[in-house]
């Protein structure tokens, strides 16, 4: 077996229970070798609730109820484990804290990235998003544009959420954000596939015409979908509610990373090329920059 440390990740939880830390600790592996290593605050689960015992006669005691099992997941190969080892590598804790509010429908009203966009043949999109109180989430999340091209890249809430690369619709997924939900995207242009997670787990993945890498230069822009460079936005496709810790990776984010993040907001991948951080924006009309919720 390859030699090192055994993982005990429990990113989902036991039976749907919430999961709020991730930890390192015993764990097992098929050929039943056991390992100890730090822990780290990431992850942690309780196991599942054993089944209660029957009922005894009346004046006598019932029988005991079963253990629960333990909360464990069973890595299977030695790849499993220097998978998972390579991308918990890729974690950091000192991670850019930003949150920021769309209020209400004017225009015009963005957040305008003033980081140079680099070419983008894989990427990652992360943030957690939260709609007005009371309704779903609608409007445009990211829209990008060129000098030359228009609707490079869009992700566009509406029922559903809907990409559009060079002004095609790659894929539409089935999501209906009614509540504050952590959302990532994971795009390889080449390959032709795009994956989408909300809360840490995938919901779907669509395959789309392989096309060249996304041109870096242009202008990208939260909260409007501009329809020509920074400009020809229209009012019903302006988003509302609540953008937190929204970062990009010119890179594909691996399960184990993105879950992390999902569990502990301090926590995210490294080597993000894009964050909404006060010194990178332009914020433009009624965008209100507000203090994070995590004392990170």
């Amino acid at each position: 077996m390859f030699g090192v440390f055994c993982f005990l990740l429990i990113f989902n939880g036991c039976n749907g229970q919430a999961v709020n830390n991730l930890n390192l600790g015993h764990c097992r592996m098929s050929c039943d070798q056991e390992g100890n290593t730090a822990s780290l605050p990431y992850f942690s689960s309780k196991g599942s609730q054993g089944r209660p015992g029957k009922r005894g006669i009346k004046g006598e005691t019932g029988r005991k109820g079963e253990k629960g099992e333990p909360c464990q997941c069973v890595l299977q190969t030695a790849k499993d484990v220097e998978k998972v080892q390579n991308q918990l590598q890729n974690l950091q804790i000192d991670c850019p804290q930003t949150k920021y509010f769309f209020p209400t429908r004017t225009q015009p009203r963005y957040i305008r990235m003033k980081t140079p966009i680099e070419n983008m043949a894989s990427f990652s999109v992360c943030a957690w998003i939260t709609p007005l109180e009371n309704q779903n989430l609608s409007g445009s999340f990211i829209s990008y544009n060129t000098a030359t091209t228009d609707n490079v890249l869009v992700m566009i809430f509406t029922a559903k959420l809907d990409i559009y690369i060079h002004s095609v619709a790659a894929s539409h997924f089935s999501v209906n954000i009614a509540r504050r939900t952590h959302v990532c995207v994971v795009i390889s242009m080449q390959r032709g596939w795009m994956k989408v997670y909300l809360d840490g787990s995938p919901i779907s993945k669509q395959t789309f015409t392989p096309n060249a890498p996304i041109v870096g230069g242009g202008e990208m822009v939260i909260g409007e979908e501009q329809d020509s460079l920074l400009g020809s936005f229209e009012k019903n496709q302006a988003l509302t509610g609540t953008v937190e810790n929204l970062m990009i990776w010119t890179r594909q984010l691996g399960d184990y990373e993105i879950q992390a993040m999902y569990a502990n907001m301090c926590a995210c991948a490294k080597y993000h090329t894009i964050a909404l951080t006060t010194e990178a924006v332009d914020v433009v009309g009624d965008v209100r920059a507000e203090t994070p919720d995590e004392d990170c």
